[in-house]
């Protein structure tokens, strides 16, 4: 389950118009991540998408992969394909959605760590990154372990 996601930082020379809200529908639904943004650049392998979960201890789970090299990854394939109109790689200039997202998703393969319990908090970032160090796009949410 998650709660409130947020941009942290936009760089507008590559991406603007980011909105990023969370909502459920009904009291015992999941909470569910909704994500808009503009892109002004091509996006291939030159942008590295970077996952860190920060647990509880203080320890992170950390997992990055280059754009386009992601989709050899079946759940992230399948993850794009079910919640968002990117539609290839290397990503075109262009307005992009991710709608109804479940942070994490039920696909994604983040295995429950010794010494955290059901319940327990933890914060997610999701950063694409130029060339693996100049920050394009920062989000954050934070999730509880189920």
């Amino acid at each position: 389950m998650q709660e409130g996601a947020v941009v942290k930082y936009s760089n507008p020379a590559y991406i603007t118009n980011v909105h990023v809200f969370t909502v459920r529908r009904r009291r015992n639904d999941p909470y569910l991540t909704n994500i808009t943004a503009t892109i002004h650049t091509a996006f291939g392998n030159n942008v590295t998408v970077k996952f860190s979960y920060l647990l509880p201890s203080g320890n992170a789970i950390e997992f990055s992969t280059r754009t386009c090299d992601s989709i050899d990854k079946r759940w992230i394939y399948d993850f794009v394909a079910t919640y968002s109109n990117l539609t290839e790689c290397p990503v075109k200039p262009g307005t992009y959605r991710y709608f109804n997202v479940e942070i994490p998703p039920k696909n994604f393969p983040l295995p429950i760590p010794p010494g955290v319990k059901k319940g327990d908090k933890g914060n997610v970032n999701f950063q694409l990154l130029r060339y693996g160090k100049e920050v394009i796009l920062d989000l954050f949410t934070t999730i509880r372990a189920y």
